[in-house]
């Protein structure tokens, strides 16, 4: 079983993880790890910098929040960063294309919108954003085909009956308009009910959310991603399986979708399916070789199977690619280079750990683990210390500082740290045969047997 200290370590691990984290996979990794290892305006636009293929995703994410900002020239450098290095990625070719949309370069749009549908003839977004900036141009005839092009892909597009419409009533085409008005007011109306379902999802009122993506999903499954909403809410309550069928509807929708498949990997790695966890991870990783939850999957799947080998090669692509701040993966390595036996490099992932968090007592008290293991255990002790000094209300570490004081022969702090522990839990019967134990080494013989009698009513009374 993991030590309150894994389980502490595992949680602050598996915070940088998103809405569908993995927690609990995490929690399951250090119960592993732990039975093997431990004792216990418009302005002129800025020439963009070309980027590497491992920071696209980074850039992307950078161009999004500019996006939600409205700060439309800062948002095209950087998707013009991108494209330098990506020239085909359709997402930010569409999207630099709406930038120039909203400063009013319809000309540079057309253009960027012409190459996305050369590289994805099947992207609706890129035609219906095409057929806007021919409205403002004044060419109708080209909104409606272009709209009507969109709408074909994607019959849900209620911008593109938005565009068509208009175009339409420029034309004098007043029933066509008036047509297409109402697709769009009956698809802003679902849209309304999904973005409320969102609401309701943000603030844990998930019932209602469930209800409101599942009468989205029948009236319209096309228009947004209900199926993969409601997964995302059942991996929140655990409810796996569940969120497995779901997935799996929304990858049949959406076969090339990296989102589902990641979540599915992760719902099959809580069920411990973990062939088909990897399978997704893999399937995931193909769309975005970048990503980082798919290898944690695939490395914790590992751990499941004690193949630490496999384990330390994903976290270390995890680290790879972003070495600063994957501290999860830096600590759930040094735990599987525990697990083989390689306390070195064991060590050198503790010791990045601890400059990189150095209140974080969880690093300390894998570190003396393995510092006990390897022999040293001043080193083990002088972490041990640290450990209690952090988590001063913590009976596991005053525990641990005594397991250490005791293998090193130190009796009476072993006693000393045994009795802190014994006040933060008294109701501990461990605690009390751990204390008898080094009360006994100290010849207090009558305080060890008083210790080991109460520890035998404890016992007993459970």
């Amino acid at each position: 079983m993991p030590t309150t200290s894994s389980l502490r370590g595992a949680n602050k691990c598996a915070d940088r993880l998103n809405h569908v984290a993995l927690l609990g996979s995490a929690l399951l990794v250090y119960a592993v790890l732990a039975d093997a290892a431990f004792l216990h305006p418009v302005t002129a636009l800025a020439t963009p910098q070309a980027v590497r293929g491992s920071e696209i995703s980074k850039r992307m994410d950078e161009a999004s929040k500019l996006f939600r900002q409205c700060k439309w020239t800062q948002t095209i450098t950087v998707y013009s960063s991108v494209l330098t290095a990506s020239p085909t990625n359709v997402r930010a070719r569409v999207n630099r294309g709406i930038c120039y949309c909203r400063i009013n370069q319809f000309n540079k749009a057309i253009s960027d919108f012409n190459i996305a549908i050369k590289d994805d003839p099947n992207s609706d977004r890129a035609y219906q954003h095409r057929g806007y900036a021919f409205y403002k141009l004044g060419k109708f005839q080209n909104t409606i085909a272009d709209a009507s092009k969109a709408i074909k892909l994607n019959s849900s597009n209620r911008y593109a009956f938005r565009d068509r419409a208009q175009a339409y009533a420029r034309l004098g085409q007043f029933d066509l308009a008036q047509k297409d008005f109402s697709e769009q007011q009956k698809l802003n109306r679902i849209a309304h009910e999904y973005y409320v379902a969102l609401d309701l999802q943000h603030i844990g009122k998930f019932s209602d959310a469930l209800a409101l993506f599942e009468k989205n999903q029948k009236e319209n499954p096309g228009m947004f991603n209900p199926n993969f909403r409601r997964a995302t809410i059942y991996t929140k309550l655990g409810m796996y399986q569940e969120a497995v069928d779901v997935s799996t509807q929304f990858i049949k929708e959406h076969p090339d979708t990296f989102e589902g498949r990641r979540l599915r990997a992760i719902n099959y790695l809580q069920l411990g399916e973990l062939a088909k966890a990897r399978a997704d991870a893999d399937i995931a990783l193909d769309i975005d070789p970048h990503a980082l939850d798919p290898y944690y999957v695939k490395a914790r799947a590992s751990v499941y199977a004690k193949n630490y080998p496999e384990a330390i090669k994903n976290y270390s692509q995890i680290i790879k690619l972003a070495p600063s701040t994957e501290l999860p993966a830096r600590m759930e390595r040094a735990d599987a280079y525990t697990a083989i036996g390689d306390y070195a490099k064991a060590v050198s992932d503790y010791d990045f750990l601890v400059n990189a968090e150095p209140d974080d007592e969880t690093v300390y008290h894998h570190r003396a683990a393995v510092f006990t293991k390897m022999g040293s255990l001043e080193k083990a002790i002088a972490d041990l210390q640290t450990f209690a000094k952090l988590a001063p209300k913590d009976p596991l570490a005053f525990m641990s500082l005594g397991d250490g004081l005791y293998q090193d022969r130190r009796y009476t702090e072993a006693v000393a740290a045994y009795t802190k522990a014994i006040e933060l839990d008294p109701a501990a019967p461990t605690l009390l045969n751990l204390r008898a134990r080094a009360l006994e080494k100290c010849n207090h013989l009558e305080a060890a047997q008083r210790d080991r009698a109460r520890a035998k009513l404890l016992q007993e009374s459970e």
